[in-house]
This record gives C-alpha cells, structure tokens and sequence, in this order.
C-alpha cells in the first residue's frame, strides 16, 4: 500500500466490515472516526470491531465520550453525513469521517497530533498552545496548497505528510 491509497484502503476495510456486520458503510466510517481519538490506527481498528461485534458494549481505547459518539451514530436510523459530523463534532473526525466515507470526492483535510507536528516543525503554527480553528485553517490550507503542487487531492498529501512524520501506514 502507498500513503496515497491510504484512505482508499481504509474505506475498504470499513465496507468489509459493514457487509460482516450489515451496518451501513456511512455508519462504520463515522464509528471509526468517533473512537478515534488519542488511539493508534492499530488501536482504532480493535476498537471498532469489537464496537461492532458486540453491539457498542464492549471496552474501547479511547475517550467515553467518544464512545458516547460512538454509539449515537450506531443508534441512528436515518443516518447522513450531515447528522454523523454534527455528533462527531470535533474538525479532526468531521474530515476523518469524509475522508473515510468518501475518498474519492472528499476534499477534507484530517490534522491530527502527527500533523500538528509536522505544522510545527515547518514553524506553520505556535510550537505551543492547542490546536484553535484558525490554527486548525492554516494547516489545513498548507496541505491544500502542497496537493494542488502534487496534483494530488488534499486527503493523499495529508497521508503522505502523515506517513512521512509518523514512519508507518498502519
């Protein structure tokens, strides 16, 4: 797998798993996204297929809060991107979620602690403070303008960038 199919891989893998499970892929993605905070991808995976497995009663490795998410998107009868990003919430699983759900039209960008690092290192944002919206803003438009140099779409530059700063795809 290359950095740039990441995404596309990830969208694979959480179709397999909504077709195991008969869970629509909209909600798998947004499931994914909302245990994935202050996890490992490896982590995020476990996480999810127990979610799955047994029914959202089960241990996962990140925040109960995110569980909480986790569950109302499982819960939803009629779900839409527009409802799973407004339980999701946060800029980082909103774009996750897209990304996920929709590699192949999603213009979102994931920042996420690896690439606050790498924002960092190229001096894009504060060495200190947490990530605001407008800090959120210029990472992302970095990484928007890196993309349209590769012609790339903005979710396979991130992936890169991510690969790159963290040294492993999964």
């Amino acid at each position: 797998m290359t950095a740039t199919n990441w995404y596309y891989e990830v969208n694979d893998y959480c179709l397999t798993l909504s077709e195991a499970y008969g869970i629509p892929l909209i909600k798998v993605a947004g499931i994914l996204s909302a245990l994935s905070p202050n996890n490992t991808f490896k982590g995020n995976c476990n996480s999810l297929e127990k979610f799955l497995e047994f029914k959202t009663d089960c241990k996962v490795s990140t925040f109960n809060g995110q569980k909480e998410k986790a569950k109302q998107i499982y819960n939803m009868v009629e779900p839409t991107e527009s409802k799973i990003k407004a339980v999701l919430g946060g800029l980082k699983t909103q774009a996750f979620f897209c990304n996920i759900y929709q590699p192949y039209t999603s213009e979102s960008v994931c920042i996420d602690l690896w690439m606050i690092r790498y924002a960092r290192r190229l001096k894009l944002i504060p060495q200190e403070g947490t990530l605001t919206p407008k800090r959120y803003g210029i990472v992302e438009q970095a990484v928007r303008e890196y993309a349209d140099k590769l012609n790339l779409r903005p979710h396979e530059t991130q992936a890169l960038i991510w690969v790159d700063i963290r040294g492993s795809q999964w």
